[in-house]
């Protein structure tokens, strides 16, 4: 399990960070989408299963949305959206 952070981008549950308080801006997607992508080429995933509020109820996770899209996209990962409630 990994999580992302709009600062840091992908996590394992066992990292140590510092308190940030940071949402993913639309205008900040491209470069963060690059940065997952890199880290998702490291950990050497092959199918992503990403769970995640809807926008509906969360307007603010549409850039995170979009990020892990256009990652997995440049890596031709398979990606699972399922919405949690």
């Amino acid at each position: 399990m990994l999580i992302l952070s709009g600062k840091h981008g992908l996590l394992n549950t066992q990292t140590p960070i510092h308190f940030y308080n940071y949402l993913l801006k639309a205008d900040d997607v491209d470069e963060h989408a690059e940065k997952v992508a890199e880290q998702l080429r490291g950990f050497g995933i092959k199918e992503i299963a990403f769970f995640t509020r809807s926008t509906e109820r969360d307007p603010n996770i549409s850039p995170y949305l979009d990020c892990m899209a256009k990652a997995a996209d440049s890596l031709s990962l398979k990606i699972n959206f399922i919405q949690i409630t």
